[in-house]
């Protein structure tokens, strides 16, 4: 699994892209970053409802295939793997613009729970997303 260390203050490292750290980059099977080149350039992840058989589609790629590229990269699912995309995502748009409300970042993102998103945020890394946008918007 993919979780983060809670008591690592991760994010407070400035992130350029969303991309995967590039030292683990060269390590991930072919076929999953193609999925992560093809999800963080069409930012399909963020869509309500987005699927493993959309990205099947998308990619012309079997759905076990895909699930088993992103088994290999350290998540647990695809949900996972989905998840984590729209985190990071809400990062990425917390960082550029920490003005808007958390609940329009929240569904910007690609969640349509916030408590799924309080829940899996606060499990990644280790703190509130409140906590989070008032560090950046402190610095």
């Amino acid at each position: 699994m993919r979780k983060e260390n809670p008591f690592s203050n991760r994010f407070e490292i400035e992130e350029s892209t969303l991309r995967i750290e590039n030292d683990s980059w060269n390590n991930l099977s072919p076929l999953f970053r193609q999925i992560e080149n093809h999800l963080l350039d069409t930012k399909e992840y963020t869509q309500y409802g987005y699927d493993l058989q959309s990205l099947s589609k998308a990619l012309q790629v079997k759905e076990n295939q895909l699930s088993l590229a992103i088994k290999s990269a350290g998540f647990s699912s695809f949900r996972e793997y989905l998840n984590d995309l729209r985190l990071r995502h809400f990062r990425q748009l917390v960082e550029a613009d920490s003005d808007k409300s958390i609940k329009e970042l929240i569904f910007s993102s690609g969640f349509n729970s916030r408590s799924t998103f309080y829940r899996n945020f606060s499990d990644k890394y280790g703190i509130s997303p409140t906590q989070f946008v008032d560090s950046c918007k402190n610095k």
